[in-house]
């Protein structure tokens, strides 16, 4: 294991911290491709063609500087190197599943009722216009809009009792 984490800083000599990150496409296509032992069954599973997965895959062993891989016919096998890059990608990619799901779920926890409530001497176009600004800055937001007769009881439009029907 300590020899592939020189590898990976010694392949790298850019300048740019990019330069040194491994690309999580090309972590994709490395594990599928480690798990199916086959280019046509990792593309089917992905959704690319055949060459763009062996293009990831060649480009990716170029970056690490490192025969990933042991080609035999139309299957692959992993290499040393191969099996414990695997295990990193493994786990990159669980962590980057995780993340997403728990930001998903977090975004949809937090999502922010926005209510908005005017007589009807009020424009609509007004209203509804402040509630979609206010939504497209906070995107987990829900809207609510109502009106009500401007000779309404403050405590009857709190409680979401008045409705235009009740408005002469």
């Amino acid at each position: 294991m300590a020899w592939l984490l020189l590898r990976l800083g010694t392949a790298f000599r850019g300048n740019s911290v990019m330069s040194r990150i491994l690309d999580s496409r090309k972590l994709l296509a490395f594990s599928t491709l480690a798990r199916l032992g086959s280019f046509t069954f990792a593309a089917r599973e992905l959704h690319l063609t055949q060459s763009a997965v062996s293009h990831a895959i060649k480009s990716l062993e170029q970056d690490l500087a490192c025969r990933l891989f042991d080609r035999l016919g139309r299957h692959v096998t992993l290499t040393a190197a191969g099996h414990q890059l695997l295990e990193y990608a493994d786990k990159i990619l669980a962590d980057m599943r995780n993340a997403r799901e728990n930001l998903v779920a977090l975004g949809q926890a937090h999502a922010t009722p926005l209510t908005s409530s005017g007589a009807f001497q009020f424009s609509n176009h007004e209203v509804s216009s402040g509630i979609i600004a206010t939504s497209r800055k906070s995107p987990s937001s829900t809207a609510d809009a109502s009106s009500f007769c401007s000779d309404s009881s403050p405590a009857a439009i709190a409680a979401r009792a008045i409705d235009k029907k009740a408005c002469g």
